[in-house]
């Protein structure tokens, strides 16, 4: 019988991803992450559409549903692709990666190929949505899903290496937070330091606008003594 804590872990990764127990077994048997990596994809997108994602609604009405959870599946694939494969280009796996830069580099490249996707004429997503799919919109879906996979427990090993590269997911939240001078979670940063386009969802410069600001963040994070952007943003996200 399972002991009482991992029964709560298992309510807990379904309740919160999706993930069953068989799961985890299938992974534990043979080394298959996928099936699990995609459900934290999933709930990154459910948390995504609650914003700038609302005008998908639009796209499953006109389209059909078809269209709707193809486009969502092929979006979830790319990303556990871009995870599980052993090479991307000629920058190591991500579970490999050694460097700021290298995670830098396999960031860009996957929000890229997302938004590829995402502007092809077979799904054509811009046209349901006040911007672009911008490099904000695709930021969040893919940062969440690492955030989701960091707290499901499920890749401790690879995670706990990996965590000291992870971008913060940029949202309202988090944006308070790093304006903000209030004790101890805010950041300070001043408004003229920030990206001009003060709405996440609309940045669409990688380098200007998104990789300025996980920068300025994860300058200030070390000067407070934070280990790492992504510890500071689990507090920081409840605090704002």
């Amino acid at each position: 019988m399972a002991s009482i804590e991992q029964n709560a872990l298992e309510f807990y990764r379904y309740v919160c991803f999706k993930i069953t127990p068989e799961d985890t077994e299938s992974m534990n048997k043979d080394n298959d992450y996928k099936a699990a990596m995609k459900k934290c994809a999933k709930t990154a997108y459910s948390d995504l559409r609650r914003g700038p994602l609302t005008g998908m609604g639009n796209m499953r009405k006109e389209k059909g549903d078809d269209v709707y959870w193809r486009y969502r599946s092929a979006i979830e694939d790319l990303i556990v692709h871009r995870i599980t494969c052993n090479t991307v280009d000629d920058d190591p796996a991500l579970f490999k990666i050694e460097s700021q830069n290298s995670y830098n580099r396999w960031h860009k490249k996957t929000c890229d190929e997302m938004r590829s996707i995402s502007s092809s004429e077979k799904y054509c997503v811009s046209s349901y949505l006040n911007n672009k799919f911008s490099y904000g919109l695709a930021q969040k879906w893919l940062n969440i899903t690492l955030k989701n996979m960091l707290v499901a427990g499920l890749w401790d090993a690879k995670m706990r290496k990996l965590k000291k590269w992870l971008h913060v997911p940029v949202d309202d939240y988090v944006l308070k937070g790093a304006k903000s001078s209030k004790e101890p979670y805010g950041l300070n940063i001043p408004k003229n330091e920030l990206p001009e386009r003060g709405t996440w969802s609309s940045w669409d410069d990688y380098e200007k606008e998104y990789i300025k600001f996980q920068d300025l963040v994860r300058e200030e994070t070390t000067s407070k003594g934070f280990k790492c952007p992504i510890d500071w943003e689990f507090d920081a996200w409840i605090a704002f």
